[in-house]
């Protein structure tokens, strides 16, 4: 028996009879929808292939999902999903502190530092100051 889903956008559905391509896609889209909890009920302890992973994560852009592929790790979905939860952490971090900077940037920029000094008391690149600068 076939599988079916439904695109939201449309009464269209959408069978698949292989249950690889069916995982495929049911676990992008919920990474998609961020419903780790729904992935974590349906995929919690079963092994997902390397294969799999590797598609998962081209489709949802997962360094990590693509790695576990890479290396021929058959994962469980459960410790896969942790892991992609902590990247996403990762990289939450990095942009608040990219969005730090810049704001850093813009602030001393309007009080009248020029783009040297800036780039002087923050340790970047005037290359750098110069990007943040055009935002304004």
């Amino acid at each position: 028996m076939c599988n079916e889903v439904a695109k939201k956008e449309t009464v269209k559905l959408y069978k698949f009879c292989n249950e690889d391509v069916k995982t495929v896609f049911e676990i992008s889209r919920e990474i998609f929808n961020k419903n780790f909890d729904k992935i974590f009920q349906l995929y919690g302890n079963r092994n997902v292939d390397a294969e799999l992973m590797a598609i998962i994560g081209m489709i949802t852009d997962s360094s990590k999902f693509i790695q576990q592929g890479e290396n021929k790790e058959v994962r469980n979905m459960c410790t896969a999903l942790e892991e992609l939860k902590d990247e996403g952490r990762l990289e939450g971090r990095l942009e608040g502190r990219l969005e730090g900077i810049q704001e850093s940037v813009l602030k001393l920029l309007r009080k009248g530092f020029s783009v040297l000094e800036v780039s002087n008391l923050l340790e970047l690149a005037e290359e750098e100051v110069l990007k943040i600068q055009e935002k304004i």
